[in-house]
């Protein structure tokens, strides 16, 4: 049933924050809550039209731009840029996927995991703005698609299950790639200081007065 993986992680991350992140973390009760909305959200639509939305996608558009508020002009233009360019990679794999499918030789989702972070890898940065443009993009673009359906009187709601089912395992492949970054940082960190530590003592191994 669609949902149930976007359910799964969400609990996960929900309940490590709540039982295994200490309290000194700032941002933990403001992730608590967002998780919850966002679960509790998830199963209402509001009806525009012939234009159905899930509303939790619409308060996750509304938090990633409250968020992101702070930002630089310059950084929010390519901000806005980064979105859009991911945005439109997503409209055009689904309607690829959807006009050829014959060509779609693995799973979509995982197509779409490997592109959209790979866009997002090289668009940004700063992993934070990198998770934010990903939310962000897939959100304009599963809303570019449901529109390009609608206009072709083809019934589809933007933010299905099927939707955070696809956001949520893009979101933790890029997770699992922060997580590789970090790790690497600090093997080449541990690796420099070794380094620096044997030149160190072989200088002072110079240095030092013959017995």
């Amino acid at each position: 049933m669609d949902g149930n993986f976007f359910y799964w992680i969400l609990w996960i991350v929900w309940v490590v924050f709540m039982f295994f992140v200490p309290d000194t973390y700032q941002p933990r009760y403001a992730i608590l809550l967002h998780l919850l909305a966002v679960m509790c959200l998830a199963a209402y639509e509001l009806q525009i039209y012939h234009y159905a939305i899930n509303i939790s996608f619409v308060y996750l558009f509304i938090i990633c731009c409250f968020y992101i508020r702070n930002l630089t002009f310059v950084k929010t233009i390519g901000f806005i840029f980064g979105c859009l360019i991911i945005s439109l990679c997503y409209a055009t794999v689904q309607l690829f996927a959807l006009l050829d499918p014959i060509w779609v030789v693995v799973r979509i989702e995982w197509m779409m995991g490997i592109l959209m972070n790979y866009l997002a890898i090289i668009l940004f940065d700063e992993w934070k703005l990198r998770i934010f443009a990903l939310i962000n993009g897939m959100i304009i673009g599963d809303s570019l698609y449901a529109g390009t359906l609608s206009f072709n009187n083809i019934p589809y709601s933007a933010g299905t299950y099927a939707w955070m089912d696809m956001a949520a395992l893009i979101l933790l492949m890029h997770v699992a790639w922060v997580f590789f970054e970090f790790a690497s940082r600090r093997v080449q960190t541990a690796i420099e200081n070794q380094k620096v530590r044997k030149g160190t003592a072989g200088i002072d191994d110079l240095h030092a007065e013959p017995k």
